[in-house]
Formats: structure tokens, sequence, C-alpha cells
């Protein structure tokens, strides 16, 4: 067989169609490895970004040493896309998606210029008779003036009616339990609170919290947040409400928390299960930096002078004299020379936390 056929023949054998190159991309704690032809063919911003110029193995995006990096969405928003453009066999499985889905779809084409997979997203919203102020939210939330139009006017036509105004035809609140909307009510509606004031759980608190961030209730949401940071919430408890209901403060001060109180604060298993292990790795490689640069150091040579006494008061290092207790009350003479040499390093603990987390604060905020 002369070159020209096999290579014919091995063109035969690997259609370009199926020929798909693979991208590393990362979403918070996790790594995924995709085909590239989903995003460049629906999205500009990927096609640009897959078709620079690529060097080795290093480059971003192409080992799960280096992903390409996507602060602006949660996993779960990004794998209800993924569901989308690479679903399993279509024709056998059609794509079955709740609503929650598809409006992650929608949030994340509309950020992507995915408009197709935009038009699509939009098209399967409608088709699940969405309430006219969800209808207003969404329209203006992911710019579809045809939804924001439909809204108002269902709104208006709608006011006059009997929706709500009887047990007959209740307006149906499908977001929340009993329970979260009681805790709820307790606080809209307290029992004569001058006389006896509002006294909620922190389970309770929390309810408050999911709701009042779901309906937009600014004020309500502000003063969940404060009762249950007075009840003093464990740092990783602290760290998994920020993520759920949005709080970078929270982010930061529990993570804060976890570095400074390594451990007080649980197994590595414990933080790991609770926040992901990524997210667990990084952490406790922070604290033991942290707890290394808490220790007092000198950097001196050793003088001849020192008595007994200061030798076992100190120890010699590698270059570095240190210390882990304080110094005693004997030897004064030398006391004022150690103490000056002595130097504590506290380290920009805040800035280097989020710096780490940059990310995911950036997600939240």
């Amino acid at each position: 067989m002369d070159s020209e056929s096999a290579t014919a023949s091995e063109s035969s054998r690997e259609p370009e169609s199926y020929r798909w190159s693979l991208a590393t991309l990362k979403v918070q704690d996790k790594v995924y490895r995709v085909p590239r032809h989903g995003f460049t063919q629906y999205s500009g911003i990927f096609e640009t970004m897959f078709t620079l110029p690529q060097g080795d193995d290093s480059t971003e995006g192409r080992s799960d040493d280096n992903p390409i990096v996507l602060p602006s969405c949660t996993t779960e928003e990004f794998e209800s896309l993924l569901a989308v453009l690479y679903p399993t066999a279509p024709e056998l499985q059609p794509i079955t998606l709740s609503k929650e889905h598809w409006v992650h779809v929608l949030k994340l084409s509309t950020l992507w210029d995915m408009e197709e997979v935009r038009g699509l997203s939009i098209k399967k919203i409608s088709a699940m008779n969405i309430g006219a102020i969800e209808k207003v939210k969404l329209g203006k939330e992911f710019r579809v003036p045809t939804w924001l139009l439909e809204g108002y006017l269902e709104i208006i036509k709608s006011w006059g009616k009997t929706e709500g105004r009887s047990d007959d035809n209740p307006i149906i609140l499908p977001s929340c339990t009993t329970e979260e909307f009681e805790s709820l009510l307790s606080v809209l509606y307290p029992t004569a609170p001058h006389l006896q004031p509002t006294i909620l759980s922190k389970e309770q608190w929390i309810h408050i919290l999911k709701v009042s961030t779901l309906w937009d209730m600014e004020e309500v949401r502000a003063l969940s947040i404060r009762e249950i940071l007075a009840m003093n919430p464990a740092a990783i408890e602290k760290v998994k409400l920020a993520r759920e209901f949005k709080i970078p403060a929270w982010l930061l001060e529990g993570y804060l928390e976890i570095i400074k109180s390594w451990r007080n604060v649980g197994s590595l298993d414990d933080i790991g299960s609770g926040l992901g292990w990524e997210s667990a790795a990084r952490l406790a490689d922070m604290a033991r930096n942290y707890s290394l640069k808490r220790r007092e150091t000198v950097n001196a040579t050793v003088p001849g002078a020192y008595c007994n006494h200061c030798a076992r008061l100190w120890k010699w290092d590698g270059g570095q004299l240190s210390r882990s207790f304080e110094l005693s009350a004997e030897n004064p003479t030398e006391r004022p020379k150690l103490i000056s040499q002595a130097s504590v390093e506290e380290p920009e603990l805040e800035s280097a936390t989020k710096e780490a987390f940059k990310a995911e604060l950036e997600s939240i905020s």
C-alpha cells in the first residue's frame, strides 16, 4: 500500500466529527474533562479561548493540574449545562430537566453568549407555566423582555381575581416547607413583641434565612443573619451556610476560624466531608503554615557566654534559635538581648485566605 493510500485509509478511520479534543475545566472543588466541541459550537467566548495558540501540557485547560477555572457558577449549574451540551442518546432518551435546572442553563448560556442554548432554555421554562412574579424576576435577571411584559400583564389582569382570597383558591407557595413558612410567620407576625420577645432556635432562624433570601426580604434576611451569628455557629456550619445563602463575610470568617483553630474544629474527615476535599486540603496547608509562622524565632549566632540555663531555655536548629515558652525571670543580663533579637511573625492571614478562596468568594458576592 503506497503512502497516499495509507493516508486515505487512516483518514477514513478517523472521521473529523468524532476526533474530540478535551478541555479540563474547574468549577468550585470539581474538575471536569469534557469535549471542547460542545462549548466552541455554541459559545464564541469559548471558541476564542480554545483557539488561542497552545503550548505544552502545562497550558491552562490541558491537564487536571492546570484546569481553566470558571468562577461564575456552581457545580450544580455547570452540570445542568453539561446535560444539555452532551445529552445521552437524545433520540432515545430526551433531555429531562427540572425548572430549576433549566434556569441554571439560562444563567450560564446568557453569561457565556450561547444564543441557541439560551433560546432553548427560554422555550423550556416558558412551557412550564411559571408564575407572573417569577416571570418578571427572571425576565429582569436574564434580559428576557417577553417574560417581563407577560408577567406585568398577568399581574395587572389578575389583580382583582380571587386567588389567595379564600380557602378554596389559595396562593400556592411551592418553594418552602410548612415548618420554614411558620418560622417566617413568627417573625412577621410576633405575638405581643413588647411583652413576649420572639425566641427561635438556630434551626428556625436558618429557615427564615432561606425563605427571606428566596423572596427578597432584605430586612428579614439581615435580621436572621444577625440572630444566627449571635448563636456562634461552628466554623464548618458557617461556611456551609455562607455557600448556600451567599454570605461572603461568613465564608471568610469560617475559613479563618478553621485555619486558626485547626485542632479544635474537627478531623480532616469532618472538614473534607463537610466542605469538600479540595477546600479541606487547602485549609490544612494554610493552617500548617499559620502554625509555623506564629512561632517566635531568633535569627542570630549563639553567644558563647550563654549559661547552661539559657541553653536549656533556647533551642538551636539550623542557624535559628527558637523558643516555645516564656523567658525565665532568671539570667536578667541576657533577657534584653534575647528579646530584642526575637521577632514574632504574624502572617497576613486574611489577605492570604481571600486570595486562596478568591473564586469562591466572588461567586457568592
